[in-house]
């Protein structure tokens, strides 16, 4: 499900490295799916915020571990038993190197990473 905010803005816009941001957008939704072992909603939205454009992800998951919490865009840290830990820890790379930011709000009902990039 993909959501386009209606706040009377103009269209939000970014410029990407197509192929290098395709790989961050993946790395947050697989995420998001892997999150949900049985299954689950994943909402994905786009929407002006604050002179920035926001690209969430939401997961209906068991949260992030409260232990890897601080750490959880360091290279190697995982919670996954067949993860390396390279994915968020590659997609905060690339974010930053397009002038952005990335976060993350969890809980026991989900998770929702974040992407703010510069819009225009």
């Amino acid at each position: 499900e993909v959501h386009f905010a209606d706040s009377g803005e103009l269209t939000p816009k970014v410029r990407v490295d197509a192929a290098r941001f395709k790989r961050c957008v993946m790395n947050l939704v697989l995420n998001g799916v892997q999150a949900m072992p049985s299954g689950g909603p994943l909402e994905i939205a786009v929407a002006p915020r604050d002179g920035q454009v926001r690209l969430s992800v939401k997961d209906a998951g068991a949260g992030v571990p409260a232990e890897i919490r601080d750490r959880v865009f360091e290279p190697f840290i995982t919670s996954k038993q067949d993860g390396v830990g390279l994915g968020l820890a590659l997609t905060k790379r690339i974010v930053e190197d397009h002038g952005g930011t990335i976060g993350f709000e969890t809980g026991s009902n989900g998770t929702t990473f974040w992407v703010e990039l510069p819009n225009g």
